[in-house]
C-alpha cells in the first residue's frame, strides 16, 4: 500500500501518522474476499448512504482516477472526510476526498479497476476514512474561498489571506478561466486552482497571466508570474504579465490564485506563442480526471429514510435591480420530505419550488421522520433561463409560486422582496397577503410597517374597500408625521369621499387631523367635502378661503406656466400606466393651480386618475361636484364626455347614450361632440 500524504491547499503536504497507515492497511488485508467486501461494504463505519455511480469516461492519465461528486446534505462528514469507496464487485477502491463542493456535495476521487462499470460511495458514519494520496495525481479544481480583510499587494499578504479564509467549495474544471463565482453570489473571493500540466515535450514553455484582481501562477511548487494589488484583467490581455520557464516531459503541479476583490471578475492561464498567437490553456494540456454520473443514492435499511437533495435553478426574472429566481428542490430517491428554509418557507413532498428573491444564500433541511438533511440554497452566478416581468404569462407563473406558500411563515426581509416584484403592477391586489404578513411582523411604527400598511390600502382599494380603511386608518395613527403624515392623509381622504363614497367619514378625518397636517391641506378637504355634500355654497366659501392663501394669491404667471407643465406630466404618465406617480404629480398640481380649482381642469384630471383606478363612482361624482360649482365650465363638453365613457365603464350604457346625445346637440362644433358620435348608437 502506497504511503498518505494529506495535502491542503496553501500548506505543505504533510505525512499521516504511522498509526492511521497500519490501521488503514489491517482494515484492507481484513476484508478478504469479494464476498466479504460486499457485505462489509455497508458495516464499514456503519455508513446508512450510498451513492451509486456509473463510468462515463476515463482519465487521460492512469494516475488520474474518477472524479465523484457526492451529495453529502449533512448526512455525512461535509468534507467527504468519512467516503469509502466500492466498485461494483465489492472490492474497495483507492479514495482521496478533496473537500466540500458546492451544491452541499464533497468531492473525491476513486481508482477502479480497468473492467468497472460502477462505484459506489458510502457515507454518514462520520467516521474519516483511509486515504490515497500518493495513489493519484488529482485533475483540475478550483477553491472558492472567502476574501477576509487584508492587503493582497503580495505573495506574502496573499498567503497571509488565504490561511485566514474559509471555504466555500472546490469544483472541478477542466481549464483555468473562470469569470464568474460558481458557488454563490458574493462579489469578493479568491479563487485557488490546482492540478497537473501535461507536457509532452520538454523545452521551454510561454505561459501568460489575466486576472482581475491579483493573480499568481506557481510552476512546480515556484513562482512563476506575480501581478500584486488591485488590477484591471485588460492590463494583461496583449501578454504584459508572461514568463517562460523549462520543463521536462511529463506532469507538472500547477497552482493559480487570484484575488478577486469586486467587480469584474477574471482568471485566465493561457500559452504564448507570439503577439499574435497566443490560446487559453486546453483540457488536454492537464491531467483530467474520468468523468461519472450519479445514479441515485440510497440508505442501508429499507425503513430508514434518505433525505438528500439536489437544488436546479430553473429560471430569473430581474426588475428594479432586484433578482427573483425560480428554484426547485428535490429528494433524489424521491421521497417525501418536509422542507423547511431559513427565512420561514416551508414545503412538503418529493420536490418543491420557490421564488427567491435576491441573492442571499438560505439554509434549508429536508426532514422524514428522524433523520434530517440539510445544505444551503445559493445562488451561482451561472445563469438559468430568463423570464420577463412582461410577459404575463411569466409574471403570472412567478406569482403563483410565491403566493402558493404560506407567506406568513416567511421572514420581513423575504416579504419585502417580494413586495419589489408584486410592485412591477401598481397597486397589484395580489400582493395583499405579503402586505398584511409584513404589517403583522414586522415592529409597530416602522418604516417597513409603515411602508406595507400603505401598499395594502392601495391594493386593496378598489375591491376590498373595508381592508383598506383598517390599513388607512392604522397607518394614520402610525404615521411618522410631517410631510410623510400629510401625504397619507391626502390619500385616505380621496378613499372615503371617491372609493367608500363617506363625506361623513371623511369629515371626522379632517377634525381629528386638526393640526398634525398643513392648514392649506384641511381648507382643501373641506372644499372637497362641501361638494361630496352637496352644499355648494359652503364649497365656495371654503374655496375663496382657499385661493387666498399666499401660494395662490403670489406669482400666479410662475405657477400658470408650472401648472401646465405638471398637467402634461400627469397626463403623460397616466397614458403610460404609471398611477402612483401620476398621483403625485396631481397633488403636486393641486398645490399651485388656483385656475384649475374653477375652470374644471383639475376636476377632470382627477376623474380621470379616478377612473384609472376603478373608482368609476367617485369619478363620475367629482365631475358632477365640478358641474354643480360651475355650470358655465370652459371644458363642459370635455367633462360631459368624461361623463359618458366612465357610464359605459360602468355599465350605464342608458345614462352615456343621453349624455353623448346632448353633447352632439348642444356642443355641435365642438371636437367632442365628433368624438360622442362615435360612440352613438
Amino acid at each position: 500500500m502506497s504511503s498518505h500524504i494529506r495535502f491542503e491547499p496553501g500548506l505543505s503536504p504533510r505525512p499521516m501518522s504511522w498509526t492511521v497507515r497500519c490501521l488503514a492497511g489491517l482494515f484492507l488485508i481484513g476484508l478478504g474476499s469479494a464476498a466479504v467486501a460486499r457485505r462489509a461494504s455497508w458495516r464499514h463505519g456503519a455508513s446508512p448512504f450510498r451513492a451509486e455511480f456509473s463510468i462515463q469516461s476515463r482519465p487521460n492519465d492512469p494516475r488520474g482516477g474518477l472524479a465523484v461528486s457526492v451529495p453529502i446534505c449533512g448526512l455525512g462528514l461535509e468534507d467527504g472526510a468519512d467516503l469509502v469507496a466500492f466498485d461494483d464487485a465489492g472490492n474497495q477502491l483507492a479514495l482521496l476526498t478533496l473537500g466540500r463542493s458546492g451544491d452541499n456535495s464533497a468531492i473525491a476521487l476513486v481508482r477502479p479497476a480497468e473492467n468497472t462499470r460502477r462505484v459506489y460511495l458510502y457515507f454518514g458514519s462520520k467516521m474519516r476514512s483511509p486515504q490515497h494520496e500518493r495513489a493519484f495525481l488529482p485533475g483540475l479544481t478550483v477553491d472558492i474561498r472567502t476574501l477576509p480583510d487584508g492587503p493582497f499587494n503580495s505573495w506574502d499578504e496573499v498567503a497571509k489571506l488565504i490561511k485566514r479564509s474559509k471555504r466555500k467549495g472546490r469544483l472541478f474544471v477542466d481549464r483555468i478561466d473562470l469569470g464568474y463565482n460558481p458557488v454563490d453570489s458574493a462579489d469578493s473571493f479568491i479563487m485557488i486552482f490546482d492540478g497537473y500540466l501535461r507536457v509532452a515535450r520538454p523545452g521551454e514553455q510561454t505561459f501568460m497571466l489575466v486576472s482581475d484582481d491579483a493573480g499568481y501562477l506557481f510552476v512546480d511548487g515556484k513562482l512563476l508570474i506575480a501581478r500584486n494589488g488591485r488590477q484591471w484583467a485588460r492590463t494583461a490581455q496583449r501578454g504584459e504579465a508572461r514568463k517562460t520557464v523549462q520543463l521536462s516531459a511529463g506532469p507538472h503541479p500547477i497552482r493559480c490564485v487570484v484575488v478577486e476583490a469586486g467587480g469584474t471578475q477574471m482568471a485566465v492561464v493561457a500559452r504564448w506563442i507570439s503577439g499574435r498567437k497566443k490560446y487559453i490553456l486546453r483540457p488536454q494540456d492537464f491531467l483530467q480526471p474520468g468523468k461519472t454520473k450519479l445514479e441515485r443514492i440510497e440508505s442501508r435499511y429499507s425503513s430508514t429514510p434518505c433525505p438528500a437533495f439536489w437544488i436546479k435553478p430553473r429560471s430569473y426574472m430581474s426588475y428594479n435591480g432586484a433578482q427573483f429566481t425560480e428554484v426547485e428542490l428535490g429528494t433524489y430517491p424521491g421521497i417525501k420530505v418536509d422542507w423547511r428554509f431559513s427565512d420561514g418557507g416551508r414545503g412538503s413532498g418529493s420536490t418543491t419550488t420557490r421564488i427567491f428573491p435576491g441573492l442571499y444564500t438560505r439554509e434549508v433541511s429536508a426532514r422524514r421522520g428522524r433523520v434530517s438533511a440539510r445544505g444551503t440554497v445559493a445562488f451561482p452566478e451561472t445563469v438559468p433561463r430568463r423570464r420577463f416581468m412582461s410577459s404575463a404569462q411569466d409574471y403570472d407563473r412567478y406569482s403563483s409560486l410565491i403566493l402558493r406558500q404560506n407567506v406568513r411563515d416567511l421572514d420581513v426581509r423575504t416579504l419585502r422582496g417580494y413586495i419589489t416584484f408584486f410592485s412591477y403592477r401598481e397597486m397589484n391586489e395580489a400582493a395583499l397577503p405579503v402586505y398584511e404578513a409584513i404589517a403583522g411582523k414586522a415592529r409597530a411604527n416602522s418604516p417597513e410597517c409603515r411602508e406595507a400598511l400603505r401598499g395594502l390600502a392601495r391594493a386593496a382599494a378598489r375591491n376590498f374597500p373595508d381592508k383598506a380603511e383598517r390599513a388607512y386608518a392604522r397607518l394614520i395613527r402610525e404615521s411618522a408625521g410631517g410631510a410623510s403624515k400629510a401625504r397619507d392623509a391626502r390619500e385616505y381622504m380621496e378613499f372615503l369621499l371617491f372609493r367608500k363614497r363617506d363625506p361623513d367619514a371623511a369629515a371626522k378625518l379632517a377634525e381629528h387631523l386638526g393640526r398634525a397636517v398643513p392648514e392649506k391641506l384641511i381648507q382643501m378637504f373641506h372644499v372637497q367635502i362641501a361638494i361630496q355634500r352637496g352644499k355648494t355654497d359652503d364649497a365656495k366659501k371654503w374655496l375663496d378661503r382657499l385661493l387666498a392663501r399666499r401660494e395662490f394669491s403670489r406669482n400666479q404667471r410662475y405657477n400658470a406656466v408650472k401648472s401646465n407643465a405638471l398637467r402634461e406630466r400627469f397626463y403623460e404618465l397616466l397614458e403610460r400606466g404609471f398611477l402612483l406617480d401620476a398621483r403625485k404629480v396631481l397633488h403636486d398640481l393641486e398645490d399651485i393651480s388656483s385656475e384649475g380649482w374653477t375652470d374644471g381642469s383639475l376636476s377632470l384630471a382627477r376623474a380621470r386618475w379616478f377612473e384609472a383606478v376603478g373608482w368609476y363612482d367617485g369619478a363620475l361624482a367629482e365631475l358632477d361636484g365640478a358641474i354643480s360649482m360651475n355650470s358655465l365650465l370652459p371644458n363642459l363638453p370635455d367633462v360631459e364626455l368624461e361623463r359618458a365613457k366612465i357610464c359605459l365603464k360602468a355599465g350605464d350604457s342608458n345614462k352615456a347614450q343621453e349624455i353623448l346625445r346632448r353633447i352632439r346637440k348642444q356642443y355641435p362644433n365642438h371636437p367632442a361632440a365628433k368624438e360622442a358620435s362615435r360612440w352613438l348608437r
